[in-house]
């Protein structure tokens, strides 16, 4: 990976957090206003601010990192501290690469380049007990309309260090998810966010890692951009009062091991951009390494393809830029109930008219390192294949009515030709799928069943809907 030198990097250690604002037009207009400590502190821990602020022609860098203080046990005080550092230094270093090579291409090219901008802000909701809940909110402009907002939120016991999640803050046997469920779809009702048409499917499963903070006897639930809504609504967030569960919340929690979390290692050479998932946190260290040299040696295997191509393609051509490529990147698409479910998503170019691209996906049981298959869902007397190709035939006939439909509204004629997905027969005995919150997403590779143009054909398979087939120990997917 490329290094590259910052010049005029300032670092202030300074107190109090801030709040933050921007403006989708101008991508520098920022403005951090200074707030106190939330009030409600029952203990002596303080949040300090790092500052990172300097701009040049390829960024503009305006950063600020909480550093928690106060802790009576300091290797639980750096643990903390490390922790949230990293993050937004990967963040930080990532917008700065990215950015210097879109300000050299500008140059060979002689066209005009705004600066990107990497802004980081965070608050502080409670510091009460043994809990601190605090979100971290990143905005990065990388070109376009506007940019992206992503807002991450940390409740760390400060006994341990560790991240504590839904689960950690209610008794055994509350019902939290369906309480929680409840409430946002009748806040949902109230508002006009203009939702997307499956939203109330999402909130309808709530995963015990889904992302919240605690403020003021709340448990407030948070929804990114574009996942129930549209950008233009803004990060959604429901309040869901302490009262509402019949055994209340937790005072004091206890996390007495790390959350399995995914982060992203980056390569970039020539002709390759590789994001590689790396996994944190397992308790069985074997597996964990085990699974991230799986992950690293596959798309590292992936980019030297794309490299050997080149150095043969460049020895035939007088031009250093053969313009061909890979690139990967990965989605994490479920992470509780001690499964893990992590998708790659590779592209490449090696000329003609398009790119092809894949997708790769890992179903972990976190407890025994083995791989799932669609199979072991499925109760032994189920017949999976069966109630899988009919689910999937139906939404195939919907969607083609559904075509048909908004075809003739708008003055057209519809043939059956239009229709997607014409060659699904069926099922395979290693099908591709993927766990998300809720649904089994089944899908097919790039051309088997459709065109080109209709991409990575994806099926949510709902688990309410097939409940009877799906084995206990699944049915909380």
């Amino acid at each position: 990976m490329k290094k590259i030198l910052c010049l005029g990097l300032i670092c202030i250690l300074e107190l109090g957090n801030g709040s933050y604002a921007l403006a989708e037009e101008n991508p520098t207009a920022i403005q951090f206003n200074d707030k106190n400590t939330p009030t409600d502190v029952k203990t002596n821990i303080t949040v300090k601010t790092k500052e990172i602020k300097y701009k040049n022609d390829a960024i503009d860098v305006n950063i600020k990192i909480p550093v928690v203080d106060g802790i009576q046990d300091k290797s639980i005080q750096k643990k903390i501290n490390d922790m949230l550092e990293e993050e937004i230094t990967a963040f930080k270093l990532d917008l700065e690469e990215t950015s210097q090579l879109a300000l050299k291409d500008s140059k060979e090219n002689e066209w005009a380049m705004l600066p990107y901008a990497a802004f980081v802000d965070y608050k502080v909701h409670a510091t009460q007990n043994n809990l601190l809940s605090i979100s971290v909110i990143y905005y990065q402009y990388t070109g376009g309309a506007h940019g992206s907002t992503l807002q991450n939120n940390f409740n760390i016991d400060l006994d341990t260090g560790n991240e504590a999640t839904l689960k950690d803050f209610f008794y055994e046997g509350e019902n939290y998810k369906e309480i929680i469920s409840k409430e946002i779809k009748k806040q949902m009702a109230s508002k006009e966010a203009g939702y997307f048409e499956d939203a109330l499917n999402t909130v309808n499963f709530i995963s015990n890692t889904q992302s919240f903070y605690v403020k003021d006897n709340n448990i407030v639930v948070c929804y990114g951009h574009y996942e129930i809504a549209p950008y233009a609504a803004g990060i959604q967030e429901f309040k869901i009062p302490f009262s509402s569960f019949e055994k209340g919340v937790k005072k004091d929690i206890d996390v007495e091991y790390p959350q399995v979390k995914v982060k992203e290692k980056i390569i970039r050479n020539t002709t390759s951009d590789l994001r590689i998932p790396i996994v944190h946190g397992l308790r069985d260290t074997n597996l964990q390494s085990k699974l991230n040299i799986s992950f690293e040696k596959d798309i590292m295997k992936f980019s030297d393809k794309i490299e050997k191509i080149t150095r043969e393609r460049e020895k035939e051509s007088t031009k250093n830029d053969t313009g061909l490529y890979a690139y990967t990147h990965f989605n994490e698409n479920y992470n509780d109930n001690n499964l893990l479910s992590i998708s790659v998503n590779y592209h490449e170019y090696t000329g003609g008219a398009r790119e092809n691209y894949e997708k790769i996906t890992k179903n972990i049981n976190i407890n025994t390192g083995e791989e799932i298959t669609l199979k072991d869902l499925f109760k032994d007397d189920s017949n999976y294949k069966d109630v899988i190709n009919k689910e999937i035939k139906t939404q195939i006939q919907d969607a083609a009515q559904q075509m048909k439909k908004d075809i003739e509204q708008n003055g057209g004629i519809y043939k059956d030709d239009y229709a997607n997905h014409k060659n699904f027969k069926g099922i395979s005995d290693t099908q591709s799928f993927y766990i998300a919150p809720g649904n089994i997403v089944v899908y097919f590779p790039l051309c088997e069943i459709g065109t080109y143009d209709e991409g990575i054909p994806e099926f949510k398979i709902p688990i309410s809907k097939i409940m009877d087939n799906i084995k206990t120990e699944f049915l909380e997917i």
